[in-house]
Parts: structure tokens; C-alpha cells; sequence
């Protein structure tokens, strides 16, 4: 049996993408699956899953810093032939293991420095010098790993320009994670933000667009910086919030079921710009239309399968007719939604896009 090993520094044991889909589904393809993750917990047989838990330092220099170390050298015991990594911090750490000879990927989520120019904790001043040392880091570096696996297509045709293996494998929802919907639950008046609780990510002209309107919102997430959950609950439109914390999948899943519509009105960022939302699709899996940012990547999917409405995000005045516009009428409302969860068992599902990863690695180790 093949050993393989995904690293992380930065992510968590439950992360979706990495876990319930990546590692679960090659761990299903008969792969020897490791998982080294510095959570700070213990280690643990999962799925299939061998997962080696290492410390988790809080303070971001010292994690940058010791972790990738750490997950060196219990990557080294590990002994695996391929390495899978999702943090450019790790960059280096994979250096040494193509030295060693070991096959590498480099899985690549989100558009790093794009990314960088959005963190409120990076001074601004700071910003464009780190995001071009990671335009640069990436640049030099990427060639020199044995593959390089994107999220979109925005991200595959920029490491292009740097390696001749990329492969896009979208993060679309699980189909079996379909069965966890009960849409016997669904309430009347009920919409839903399920994710990372940030301003950029629009929390405060989602609670401008709801203060006079006849609707429950449920928030999952953890709020990002934590002062900022004081500052919703200070503005007037937190008493139509739910506030439900960080939930597991299982709790996204009860979410989905009472909601009647999935809010996803994200901020004109650039990164944002360039990707496609997870949480989008997972309200199309729910059989619920969505309210999305009026983004040229988004409306196409929301066009394509005539699945919700897409509005300005910055006007919380064109957000709050959208969701009135579909709560006044529950016909058309489900009808978009039934649309959407078409388009995800035909199309936009993560069984699709298993079999490219399942491919990559055959061509790898081939």
C-alpha cells in the first residue's frame, strides 16, 4: 500500500476540503492516508486517516517559524512517498523532502497574495511588500515541486506560468452530505450565513439590510477578530440573529435544513474575486437559492443554473430587496432551489473532482 502525507501548519483536523474530501476520498482509494496537522491535538485514526497531531503555537511569528520545523521532521519519520501540502509557509519544508528524493504537491486554496492585502492584522504599509515576497516565494518555488493542485481555474492559469503539472480540483460540496439535509425543518422567514464571520466578508451590511425587514437570520461561524462579534451584537439587527457559534458538519447540515434562503453577499475583495465560495454550493446542495455578490465568477453559476439572486454587497438597501424579494414569494424561491441541487448532483460535486485528484496521483507515481 502506498503511503502518502498531507501537511498543514495554519488549518484544522475538520477542514473540509482537506480532510472530508482530500484525504478521505484517496484514504477510500486504498492509499496508506497521513495526516501531520499542528492543532495541538492528539493523534487519531480517522476514516482511514492516520492523523499525527504536533503543538499549536498562537502566536503567528513563532508558528511560521517552529511548525514548519516540527511537521519536518515527523514528516521525515513518516516516510511517505508523496507529500501534500497546504500552507505556503511550508514551502521550505517541501524543499527538503524533493530533495530527499520524495514526490510533492503543493495545494493551493486561495490566492495568497491577494489574501495578504485583506488581513486586518498585517499593518498596511506591510501588505504589498509581503504579498510580493509570496508572489515571488511562489514564483521560484513552485517549479521545483513535483505538482501543483489549484482550487479554480483563476489560480491554475496563474501556476501556469510556473509548472507544467496543474491540475484544478474544485471544492464542491459532498453528495453524501445531502442525506444530512431535513428539509421537513425548513422555517418560513428564516435566511442563513454559514462560514468565517469577517467585515470583509460583509457581516455588518448583512445586519444593515435585515433591521427592518421580517426575517430571522442564523449565523455560524466564528467572528474574526473576536471584537468584532461585540460590534454586531451592538448594531440594531442583531435581535433577528441566531447566533449559533462554530459548528461541525453536522450542525452546518441542521443550518441548511431550517433556512430558507443562504446568504453569501462577500465584500469586493480582490481575492474574493478570484475564487469561487464554498458555502454558495453547499446552499445549492440544501435545495435553497442564494443571495451572492454580484461577481462575474458568482453570477455565472448563479445564471448558468437560475439559482438565486446576485446584488451590490456594499448596498444593504438592494441585499434587503433580494431577500424580501424570495421570502414573498416561497414558490419561486424553492423552485431556484431545486434548480441548484440539480446542478450540484449533476455537475458540482466532489465525486467529480476526487477522480482528478485519484488521476494525479496515479501520474505521479507512475
Amino acid at each position: 500500500m502506498v503511503k502518502i502525507c498531507h501537511l498543514s501548519t495554519v488549518h484544522q483536523r475538520v477542514d473540509v476540503r482537506i480532510v472530508h474530501k482530500e484525504c478521505k476520498s484517496l484514504a477510500q482509494a486504498g492509499y496508506d492516508t497521513h495526516l501531520i496537522i499542528a492543532d495541538g491535538l492528539a493523534d487519531e485514526l480517522w476514516n482511514g486517516i492516520t492523523i499525527h497531531g504536533l503543538p499549536m503555537h498562537s502566536a503567528r511569528l513563532i508558528r511560521m517559524l517552529l511548525s514548519p520545523l516540527q511537521i519536518l521532521f515527523k514528516a521525515i519519520r513518516v516516510d511517505a512517498r508523496v507529500y501534500h501540502f497546504h500552507d505556503a509557509e511550508l514551502i521550505f519544508c517541501a524543499l527538503v523532502l524533493r530533495c530527499m528524493g520524495k514526490s510533492v504537491i503543493y495545494d493551493v486554496h486561495d490566492n495568497l497574495p491577494l489574501q495578504i492585502m485583506g488581513k486586518h492584522y498585517i499593518h498596511i504599509s506591510l501588505r504589498q511588500i509581503m504579498a510580493a515576497g509570496v508572489r515571488t516565494l511562489e514564483s521560484l518555488f513552485s517549479p521545483m515541486m513535483t505538482a501543483i493542485v489549484t482550487a479554480d481555474r483563476n489560480k491554475e492559469a496563474r501556476f501556469k506560468h510556473y509548472h507544467r503539472l496543474v491540475r484544478t480540483v474544485h471544492n464542491y460540496p459532498i453528495l453524501e452530505e445531502l442525506e444530512l439535509i431535513d428539509s421537513s425543518k425548513r422555517q418560513p422567514k428564516t435566511i442563513c450565513y454559514v462560514g468565517g464571520i469577517t467585515k470583509i466578508r460583509g457581516i455588518m451590511q448583512l445586519l444593515d439590510a435585515i433591521v427592518d425587514l421580517d426575517v430571522k437570520l442564523i449565523l455560524a461561524g466564528a467572528f474574526e477578530p473576536k471584537a468584532l462579534e461585540s460590534e454586531a451584537r451592538a448594531h440594531p439587527g442583531w435581535i433577528k440573529v441566531d447566533y449559533r457559534g462554530f459548528q461541525d458538519r453536522q450542525g452546518i447540515a441542521g443550518v441548511l435544513s431550517e433556512s430558507s434562503v443562504g446568504m453569501v453577499t462577500l465584500l469586493p475583495n480582490e481575492n474574493y474575486l478570484d475564487s469561487l465560495p464554498i458555502k454558495m454550493f453547499e446552499y445549492m446542495s440544501a435545495a435553497m437559492p442564494v443571495i451572492a455578490s454580484d461577481f462575474e465568477q458568482w453570477r455565472q453559476i448563479v445564471d448558468r443554473y437560475d439559482c438565486g439572486i446576485c446584488v451590490d454587497p456594499l448596498h444593504p438597501g438592494l441585499i434587503a430587496s433580494a431577500i424580501k424579494e424570495l421570502l414573498e414569494d416561497p414558490l419561486r424561491a424553492q423552485q431556484m432551489g431545486l434548480r441548484g441541487r440539480e446542478g450540484i448532483v449533476t455537475d458540482l460535486n466532489w465525486s467529480t473532482q476526487a477522480e482528478i485528484l485519484k488521476a494525479l496521483y496515479k501520474e505521479i507515481l507512475s
